[in-house]
Order: C-alpha cells, then structure tokens, then sequence
C-alpha cells in the first residue's frame, strides 16, 4: 500500500505539470531556462515543421514518469528544441486557464 501511494507521489503527469503552471510554479524548467526564454525572440509562430518537431519532444516526454527523468530529457536537449518545448507549455498553460476561466477570453 505505500509503495502505490509513493509511486503515484512520485508519477508526474504532464496535466499535473499544466496546472501548477497555471499557479505559477513550473518544476519542470530551471530558472535559467526561462530567463533565456523570455529574453529571446521567439515570438513568431511555429512553422509546420516546428510543430512536428513539439508533437514528437512531447511524445517523448509523456514517457517519462518521474519529474526527474522529465528534467533529465529537457537537459539534455539543444536550446533551440527546449525553447520550442517551453514556448508550447506555456501555450497550454494559457489554454488551460481560458478554459478553467471562460470570463478571462
């Protein structure tokens, strides 16, 4: 019994991740990660091919239970890839709060 309870503890979904960033917390990313990202200019839309490329670093990251081998997947990404990754979270972090909250829209 507390093995299951530990391991659902330990289990993070990327809904979980979702709704703590509408909160504000975002474990998933460093500090300087983000920093970077909002200096950067990556205001531009995604190209298709963009958007193959978040589909499949998503895919990816789905198959990683623990926050740690999610950390560990977005560490060893290149910058331009994690820049893609964290631009399309915040993207459904904006979603999910429109939905939760349909007065803000």
């Amino acid at each position: 019994m507390q093995d299951n309870v530990q391991k659902t503890i330990q289990r993070t979904t990327l809904k979980s991740l979702i709704e703590l960033g509408s909160n504000g917390h975002f474990p998933l990313f460093m500090t300087d990660w983000l920093k970077e990202y909002f200096n950067s200019d990556l205001n531009t839309p995604a190209s298709k091919i963009q958007n193959r490329k978040i589909k499949e670093l998503f895919r990816t990251l789905e198959r990683y239970e623990t926050l740690e081998r999610k950390r560990i997947f977005m560490l060893s990404l290149e910058c331009e890839d994690r820049f893609l990754l964290i631009r399309e979270f915040f993207s459904q972090v904006e979603d999910y709060i429109l939905n939760k909250s349909p007065e803000l829209q």
